[in-house]
């Protein structure tokens, strides 16, 4: 709210008029109005009345009858000692020939620095025309903006700000006053001061203030329909071999963010465990836990980008690639990642009852990447060396051999390579799970 004055300008009449259909009768100004006047000075504006009949028309300026607001009554005469207005007229009636006009002048001698008020009446016949008659002592105007948006906003602390003036179109200075009432972030300064020149003794104005606050949202999605993810699962892998997977990170709010990838390293059944078993049994294979406690399983599972910066509302690509090694044994292999925003995370959202929300819920994103990775397990009939039967030169040999594919979670793609003397048939294939050729 601030403390202001109504409005106000230089000192002059409203060239209005005042037209009486039935009595043929035009008065201008409408209402006799002295803007920004001082106590002790003497003030004068003209009057006319216009005769609009085909006859001609007696005109009586009758004296005011409107009480002033001190409880007396204030008269349009010269001789009343209390008279603020008055009427310099040789007579108070007035024969108008048709189309004619008469001007008249008002003077206005106030004593006090007080705004006065009163009428003039003017009469033809029975009817009569009322011509307000104001006084206002000089003051100040002001203007200011009504409203004060921010748009939309992040909830991550930082401090923003919007300018709005108050300018005083009047002609003497005023002091104003703001006050903020709310439990919402807001600070308004300075909080009072003095427009040069006015601003004061007005009714309290509120200024609007908004702002839609969001919270920063990162997330993780799937390439192909744009659904969160929260776990990729990278299926089985053989040992020595990669296999490749993609997601969109997604900044989802309107300002731009920086970003880092962290890997989670203190949780139980990371590496070569079976995720799905109990965490007491987990928790006592002490032995195997101390040795995997040292490996990188960033040389299993890597991921980039794992830092960078988002622009508002953009997506980039994040390759995940899984390349199991032989280390200690088969087994699934499971990396939790956290991608999260930097900078401060002290947002203050709001629920239903105005209180705080400081929460980062939305600004960072979990991550859970599984993978297997196995052995190839193929087994050969007769075994893995082959004798040939002797053949003399230019004769053949031949030996026919079953592999089978041991496993039961991937198909074997084969291939052997040329050597001389040597002819397989076939030199390459597929062999299903579980499956023999």
């Amino acid at each position: 709210s601030t403390a202001m004055e109504s409005e106000r300008s230089s000192l002059m009449a409203r060239d209005l008029e005042t037209p009486k259909k039935d009595m043929q009768l035009r008065v201008i100004p409408s209402e006799v109005k002295f803007l920004d006047v001082m106590a002790g000075r003497v003030y004068r504006l003209p009057i006319t009345v216009h005769n609009l009949g085909r006859y001609s028309q007696k005109i009586r300026f009758q004296e005011p009858v409107k009480p002033q607001e001190d409880g007396q009554t204030c008269y349009v005469d010269f001789q009343h000692p209390k008279t603020y207005f008055k009427l310099i007229l040789i007579n108070l009636d007035k024969a108008l020939a048709s189309g004619l006009q008469t001007t008249a002048m008002v003077k206005y001698h106030p004593d006090k620095n007080e705004d006065t008020f009163d009428q003039l009446l003017i009469s033809v016949g029975n009817k009569t025309v009322e011509i307000p008659l104001i006084g206002l002592i000089l003051s100040c105007q002001l203007e200011i903006e009504s409203e004060v948006n921010f748009g939309t906003l992040v909830a991550n602390s930082k401090v923003y700000c919007k300018e709005i003036n108050i300018i005083n179109h009047g002609r003497v200075p005023g002091m104003f006053k703001t006050e903020y009432q709310g439990q919402l972030p807001i600070v308004i300064f300075p909080t009072s001061g003095i427009v040069q020149p006015n601003l004061q003794d007005r009714p309290d104005i509120f200024l609007n203030i908004k702002a839609h606050v969001v919270e920063q949202i990162i997330e993780l999605l799937n390439m192909s329909n744009d659904k969160k993810w929260e776990c990729i699962s990278l299926g089985s892998v053989f040992f020595g071999m990669s296999k490749i997977e993609h997601a969109l990170l997604y900044n989802n709010s309107p300002e731009p963010i920086n970003w880092v990838a962290i890997k989670h390293d203190d949780i139980v059944g990371e590496l070569g465990t079976n995720v799905q078993q109990r965490t007491d049994v987990a928790l006592n294979n002490l032995t195997y836990l101390r040795k995997i406690k040292n490996i990188d399983i960033t040389t299993f599972i890597s991921y980039v980008p794992n830092e960078g910066r988002l622009q508002p509302y953009q997506k980039i690509l994040i390759t995940f690639c899984f390349s199991p090694r032989m280390i200690l044994h088969t087994g699934k292999t499971a990396l939790f990642l956290r991608f999260e925003s930097v900078g401060s995370k002290d947002g203050f959202l709001r629920d239903d009852n105005n209180k705080t929300i400081k929460s980062d819920r939305f600004q960072k994103v979990e991550l859970a990447l599984t993978g297997s990775g196995l052995p190839v397990l193929l087994q050969f009939d007769p075994g893995r060396v082959l004798n040939f039967a002797p053949c003399f030169m230019g004769g053949r040999s031949e030996i026919q051999c079953i592999m089978q594919n041991r496993s039961k979670s991937l198909p074997v793609m084969y291939r052997f390579k040329k050597t001389a003397h040597f002819k397989i048939d076939p030199e390459k294939g597929k062999i299903d799970e579980g499956c023999m050729q």
